[in-house]
């Protein structure tokens, strides 16, 4: 089975790289969605005196961990496009999709 599996995934255009390849594509997006929609219905947990921490958080605090994505954005940006065109799309998303698995 996992032959067959492996003889089909390396031919040009078959349905197994197709489907493969969108599951990987997708796991940046669903990532990024769960970043950043987690915090708007925790916001009130952090900030209670229950919260997982043992100090409640502020809106300082959060307003932090909402922006730190984007401060990452601004940072990588350039370089990531360098990256893209030097070594192309496919490779790039392949490796900024590995390492939001890991």
């Amino acid at each position: 089975m996992n032959i067959v599996i492996t003889k089909l995934m390396f031919k040009n255009g078959t349905r197994i790289n197709q489907y493969l390849f969108a599951v990987l594509i997708t796991i940046p997006l669903l990532n990024f969605g769960m970043v950043q929609g987690w915090l708007s219905p925790m916001i009130s947990v952090l900030q209670s005196s229950e919260g997982p921490s043992p100090d409640p958080y502020t809106s300082s605090d959060i307003s932090w961990m909402t922006s730190v994505t984007y401060i990452t954005a601004i940072i990588f940006g350039a370089p990531m496009g360098h990256l893209t065109d030097r070594y192309g799309r496919k490779v790039m998303t392949l490796v900024t999709t590995l390492s939001l698995i890991v």
